[in-house]
């Protein structure tokens, strides 16, 4: 019995150290995962972590951060903020990770709180992951100037059947505004493959019951899912689509009694421009623009036009200030043929894709320098597929903007009348409260928002939607104390409204402070070799384990192989660093033979990474002699042994 029992006990002792390196190699997988950016395979993978160790407190954090990141966005925040007083206090990448969170959420004070602690801790971060904070302050600093800043127009998202959990792209309208086509990745009987491998043609039409069921365009096929661009042309509802024939070409179906149309080419002679896939065609069908990388500068806007002969001209850069270094993308020419509009990822957006305008000149027969159509049209997220209808006042766009339904979403847009409103902020007590900030959402769409602050006598004034309800929040130093509701129950410009309000009760909280939430974590001066050309690395330099050498000498031993291919990985996985390659000694030789043989130990290492493809000048070389022992020096095994090594360091 006693035999058995200790077989087991010598079975757990041996099993248990297996079973925790288990854990920790599945935590360094999912956390790489997670520091690549790919949330749903990082949540994913961090559901393993938990099936082995339920309990086990990072993997639950990480894997909410990823969730905010992406399925859980815009959601309640408790479960994530419950870790602030655990690894709010140990995790340095805690407030990098809460101002993404935030900011993705449009919580711009909030997320820019978050970046400035992180960037005060007094400890160490990659530049990679500075440079990166910095950028998202400045999406912070612009998309603040247009959110407090909204334009006229009013957006709104089209509800189901038209928007579902999946990508619904390219809207297009006829049959004056009362049938739409618009394409969806929504999976269907018809066809069997991956709902995400491919675009589907859709049609609806508008009742005084709403919107009916969309159908399934048989006839027309089905798109990839990298060209979703469609377009409707004129009131007969000619749906023109791109097919990878030819070189390029373009096809159209018509609408029928029941259906469309079988597509058919429109113009044979099309073939010589080489269309490619996301283009725009005019009502007039004489005029193609679209977009396309040939010349090399990211993708540009290109035009062809129908000569006098029939034939079609070779296209060219549209002339003007429209194309730049960065992406032009899903060109919109409005119905008078003055006005292009676009989408972008110049530096003048706010993040991602956002749609700008830029007018023609017919004397110089240019285009303008483009400018941004601003809040609610643009967000930090992505708008494409923008079109204007005939009256310039209304129109359509797709985008995958917070509170999305899915990916990408069909949103309504048009101009509303605007009246002025002004009040006054008093608190319990009925004293005013100054630089208090008010927001007022429409009901509508309540990622819009006309903000202002309040004077030194709780006075505020500010442009509203003249006919809508809104959400009222009021916040004092950015906690919100107080909440309500308001309608401007009127129509047409320049009204003056009233809104006066009492806060009962406002209760302000004391407010985190980030930079001190830190106390510091168990940062290692040696960061592991997978993680040490990642921004969220803890520190510059890794120990090559198992690249050691006798006494004296540079010859690598035949463990070192494996290690070398880990250094070849990182720099092939992370191409804008650079590394150095650092050699070690013991104290038994002399100073000179020291300094010589540290220096030829890393040139050793340098040389086996030239050999598999590095660029050598990606790597420098330093010996270091017996400067930073890791071990004592009295004697051979776990001493002199571990400072005869190589090191690699991240020169920042």
């Amino acid at each position: 019995m006693r035999t058995k029992i200790f077989s087991t006990l010598l079975t757990l002792i041996v099993l248990f150290p297996a079973y925790a390196q288990s854990v920790k190699k599945l935590m360094e997988e999912a956390d790489m995962t997670l520091y690549r950016e790919q949330f749903e395979a990082a949540i994913a993978k961090y559901d393993e972590v938990l099936d082995k160790k339920p309990d086990h407190s990072r993997a639950k954090y990480h894997q909410l951060i990823a969730k905010h990141l992406s399925s859980l966005r815009g959601k309640d925040l408790k479960d994530l903020l419950a870790f602030e007083d655990t690894q709010g206090h140990t995790d340095k990448f805690y407030n990098y990770w809460m101002g993404r969170v935030h900011l993705m959420r449009y919580e711009f004070e909030l997320a820019e709180r978050h970046f400035d602690a992180f960037l005060e801790l007094d400890t160490y971060r990659s530049k990679e992951i500075i440079k990166e904070t910095l950028d998202f302050k400045d999406i912070i600093a612009r998309a603040k100037d247009y959110y407090d800043n909204p334009s006229e127009f009013e957006l709104e998202q089209l509800d189901y059947p038209i928007n579902s959990k999946h990508a619904d792209l390219s809207p297009g309208y006829f049959n004056d505004h009362n049938e739409l086509v618009f394409t969806s990745s929504r999976p269907t009987s018809d066809w069997k493959k991956s709902p995400n491998d491919f675009l589907v043609f859709h049609t609806l039409k508008k009742s005084s019951n709403g919107w009916s069921t969309p159908e399934v365009l048989r006839n027309i096929g089905v798109l990839p899912n990298n060209a979703p661009k469609v377009e409707v042309v004129n009131e007969d509802g000619k749906l023109f689509i791109y097919k990878n024939q030819n070189g390029g070409d373009l096809f159209f179906s018509s609408p029928k009694e029941f259906g469309w149309t079988i597509p058919e080419e429109f113009d044979s002679k099309i073939t010589t421009t080489r269309l490619e896939s996301d283009f725009f065609i005019n009502d007039e069908e004489n005029q193609i623009l679209f977009a396309s990388k040939r010349g090399g500068n990211g993708l540009d806007i290109y035009e062809s036009v129908l000569k006098v002969d029939g034939t079609w001209s070779s296209p060219k850069p549209i002339a003007g200030k429209v194309n730049s270094r960065f992406d032009e993308d899903s060109p919109f020419i409005s119905h008078d043929g003055q006005t292009l509009y676009f989408s972008s990822n110049r530096p003048e957006s706010m993040g991602g894709f956002d749609v700008f305008q830029s007018q023609y000149n017919s004397v110089t027969k240019t285009w303008s320098e483009p400018v941004n159509l601003g809040f609610p049209i643009n967000t930090i997220d992505d708008e494409i597929n923008y079109q204007l209808q005939e009256d310039n006042l209304s129109g359509f766009l797709s985008s995958n903007r917070l509170h999305s339904l899915g990916d990408y979403d069909i949103y309504y847009f048009h101009k509303e009348g605007q009246a002025r409103l002004e009040g006054t902020i008093v608190d319990e007590k009925g004293l005013p409260m100054a630089n208090a900030i008010i927001n007022y959402h429409p009901e509508k769409y309540l990622d819009e928002s006309f903000s202002t602050m309040t004077d030194e006598n709780g006075y505020y004034q500010l442009q509203l939607f003249s006919n809508e309800a809104y959400r009222v929040e009021v916040f004092d130093d950015l906690t919100l104390v107080h909440e309500d509701r308001f309608s401007t129950t009127i129509t047409g410009h320049k009204k003056l409204l009233i809104n006066d309000l009492k806060l009962v009760e406002a209760v302000k909280t004391e407010q985190t402070d980030f930079v001190a939430l830190y106390e510091g974590g168990s940062e290692e001066q040696s960061e592991s070799l997978s993680m040490l050309g990642s921004k969220f690395r803890v520190g510059q330099k890794a120990v090559l384990r198992n690249i050691y050498f006798q006494s004296g000498s540079a010859a690598i031993n035949l463990e070192a192989a494996p290690i070398i291919d880990q250094v070849v990985n990182v720099l092939t996985d992370y191409p804008e660093i650079k590394l150095e390659i650092g050699g070690h000694t013991d104290n038994r030789e002399t100073r000179g033979n020291r300094n010589e043989t540290s220096l030829m130990r890393a040139e050793t290492v340098k040389n086996q990474l030239v050999l598999q493809g590095i660029d050598p000048t990606r790597v420098v070389t330093r010996g270091y002699a017996d400067s930073e022992p890791l071990a004592s020096n009295d004697d051979e095994e776990d001493g002199r042994e571990l400072n005869r090594r190589i090191e690699v360091r991240v020169i920042e």
